[in-house]
């Protein structure tokens, strides 16, 4: 029988626990959960949605032109599409 006198309070002491269902000692040693701690870093950056992007496109928004949106990570992207040659583009804002 393995006991332990951890108390698992949150997610963060899942580590420990993980080490211990294993039957991996912890006591005196901190190696199993600088092992447990890499992985969980490992599994963060997997699940990260780095390169996430959405688009919208407002066709005719402008006479001879479109208006695009995109949304990447932190931050909004505003394109205006010409359609038509520049000199015959007036555009006020």
């Amino acid at each position: 029988m393995l006991r332990s006198a951890a108390v698992l309070t949150d997610v963060d002491a899942l580590p420990s626990a993980i080490a211990l269902r294993k039957k991996v000692s912890i006591e005196g040693s901190q190696e199993p959960l600088a092992r447990a701690e890499q992985i969980k870093g490992q599994n963060a950056e997997k699940m990260a949605l780095n390169n996430l992007s959405s688009a919208a496109v407002y066709r005719g928004i402008f006479p001879g032109a479109d208006l695009e949106y995109t949304v990447l990570p932190g931050r909004i992207k505003e394109n205006i599409v010409q359609l038509v040659p520049q000199s015959e583009l007036h555009l006020s804002f």
